[in-house]
């Protein structure tokens, strides 16, 4: 297949500026031994600028209020008679894939999930002391920018029994920076080199540039040991292998609209689950939503708003709603690596011809609770005849290709939409429908499709804005990883020479991850429109260290965007949170802390 070359621009010149163990608690028994946002990207919709989205994609198949066979969430009681408790939720429908480092993956249900059974160095600014003594900063050597030591107790374990230890970490940072369209990559590409030592419970990270908030790195650690062998795109597509929070996940049955979570009886912090199982449902249908709140088979329901469900839920007594907006929007992002769209100019004209509003209400099959950023398209209508007859003949030659996830009912339902506003256009113009990681990984960067429509993380944190200015030109990548390997192997040395006074144990040095010649000619970016300019990496720098803050990556960005025609946000995600009032509220964010309904 035909590879696209990397196009480079040089944007305007801009100002640059997370004891004993608890009595109810399963003993885990001893481990084997092995060698937050604060806001959004884009304003809400209601005040006329650019959030997240995500639609609702519901279909009126399921039966309504019927428990799974041979389980009954409220009481816990399953097949062999064993009680145990439980909490039902009601959740979205669901599509596999359960990689929280994925863009293809990104959701609220996912990150959630992540929460419950992945560890992380931070919550937030706050050190999990579960599974950490600490993580500090300390004195970097010459020639490296900073130095973080993390130390892991002892104890710490993956639900299988195996220990935590800094292969964990070794093995996230490798995956995400050679691994096209993960989340948050900017800072894992700032590090040089993982050193471990003290049996692997010592983790040492250098970085060849400053990361500020360096609380960020190491958010969902995954288990190497399960996981190294296979490709990262794919390792938890349709399972969750291994824990090492308060929860494990037992089952993931997509046909049957659910996901059920024990409570990880080898956790070994202080705090572990009160509850036994949690029981994620699929909901399918208002009415199906109504029915399980009315007759109390689930605690609460977090799903995306349709038409008729406020109104249907107001007529079931005691029920409470309330009204969220995740930072994530639909988002169609038009490639830079495209033959057809050469030019800003022939991007912003496709652009014009998109009636968002419409769209929007197309897409997610309501005109309630929508939220449309900008309140509408701010571009159309202002292409003139002549922009519109050179890319009517651009199309001609070249008809444009729309790239979507069909498991993504709201974004292929917009691609078809998108698909018909332009040929009515005389815009030639069609779907190409593959899974997003492939989508991500593989025809955006061979210029297979012009445009994709994604969900995308719109949290304003550093290492979110820095990623879209992260990206790597195929001329760059032998010479960076020939440079970074010789600081690797300095690095190493100085290490060894450091810790081998103050640790008994031995010290393995692991280098920055070599790229074979396949790998080294992909251009990763944090981007989906895949671009890439000469100020870029200074920009993503200057994001990390803290020299400019979020709000000002944003503004670069927003200002590259009206430039270069790179993205048209679509619709804001909206979720509807659904309760009775006598049995209290709750959220995915919450069930490691709410009680049983026993």
């Amino acid at each position: 297949m035909r590879r696209a070359g990397l196009k480079r621009f040089t944007g305007t010149s801009v100002v640059l500026t997370a004891a004993l163990l608890a009595s109810c608690m399963a003993n885990p028994g001893p481990a084997p031994t092995l060698d937050e946002p604060e806001d959004q990207v884009d304003a809400p919709a209601d005040e006329k600028s650019s959030g997240d989205g995500e639609a609702s994609g519901q279909g009126e198949d399921a039966q309504d209020g019927d428990a799974p066979e041979g389980e009954d969430p409220a009481s816990g009681e399953v097949e062999d008679g064993t009680e145990r408790s439980a909490i039902s939720v009601g959740i979205a429908p669901f599509q596999l894939g359960f990689n929280p480092h994925l863009v293809a993956d990104g959701s609220e249900l996912v990150d959630s999930i992540a929460n419950l059974v992945f560890p992380s160095a931070f919550n937030g600014n706050f050190l999990d002391t579960d599974m950490l003594h600490s993580a500090v900063e300390v004195d970097a050597p010459s020639g490296t920018a900073q130095r973080l030591r993390y130390s892991i107790k002892e104890g710490a374990q993956w639900s299988d029994g195996t220990p935590i230890t800094g292969a964990d970490f070794d093995y996230l940072w490798k995956e995400m920076v050679s691994t096209p369209g993960v989340r948050d990559v900017a800072p894992y590409r700032a590090i040089s080199k993982i050193t471990t030592s003290a049996g692997g419970s010592i983790v040492t990270v250098d970085l060849s540039t400053r990361v500020e908030d360096w609380h960020q790195l190491f958010t969902h650690l995954l288990p190497s040991h399960l996981l190294e062998s296979g490709q990262f795109d794919r390792v938890l597509e349709s399972d969750i292998p291994a824990s090492a929070g308060k929860f494990s996940v037992a089952s993931i049955d997509q046909a049957r609209g659910l996901i059920t979570l024990n409570r990880n009886d080898r956790f070994w912090g202080n705090d572990p689950a009160k509850i036994d199982v949690v029981q994620l449902r699929a909901i399918r249908s208002t009415s199906q939503a109504a029915n399980l709140l009315r007759s109390d088979q689930v605690r609460f329901v977090d799903i995306a708003p349709t038409q008729t469900l406020e109104e249907q839920l107001s007529l079931v007594g005691d029920i409470s709603t309330e009204t969220v907006h995740p930072t994530r929007q639909l988002r169609l992002n038009l490639s830079t690596q495209s033959e057809a769209l050469t030019t800003p100019q022939l991007r912003r004209t496709m652009m014009s011809l998109i009636d968002s509003e419409q769209l929007a209400r197309l897409a997610t099959e309501r005109s309630v609770d929508l939220r449309v950023p900008y309140g509408g398209n701010p571009l159309m209508g202002s292409a003139t005849e002549q922009d519109i007859a050179a890319l009517r003949a651009v199309s001609e030659q070249s008809p444009l290709r729309i790239g979507v996830d069909p498991t993504e009912p709201a974004a292929g339902i917009a691609a078809m939409t998108m698909v018909d506003m332009l040929r009515n256009q005389g815009i030639e113009a069609s779907v190409v429908e593959n899974r997003m990681t492939t989508i991500v990984g593989e025809s955006l960067p061979e210029g297979e499709v012009d445009a994709v429509i994604s969900g995308v993380d719109t949290s304003l944190t550093a290492a979110n804005m820095a990623s879209f200015f992260t990206c790597q030109t195929d001329e760059a990548s032998e010479a960076e990883t020939t440079e970074s390997s010789a600081a690797s192997e300095s690095a190493t040395a100085e290490s060894s020479t450091e810790e081998s006074s103050t640790e008994t144990s031995h010290t393995e040095a692991t280098e920055a991850p070599e790229e074979n010649t396949d790998t080294a000619q992909k251009m990763w970016s944090g981007n989906l429109s895949l671009a890439c300019g000469d100020e870029y990496e200074a920009w993503a720098d200057s994001i990390l260290s803290g020299e400019l803050s979020a709000q000002e990556g944003l503004g670069l960005i927003r200002h590259i965007n009206s430039e270069q025609a790179l993205y048209l946000p679509l619709i804001d995600e909206t979720r509807i949170r659904a309760f009775d009032t006598n049995r209290g509220g709750g959220s995915l964010a919450e069930l490691d802390e709410m009680e049983s309904d026993l």
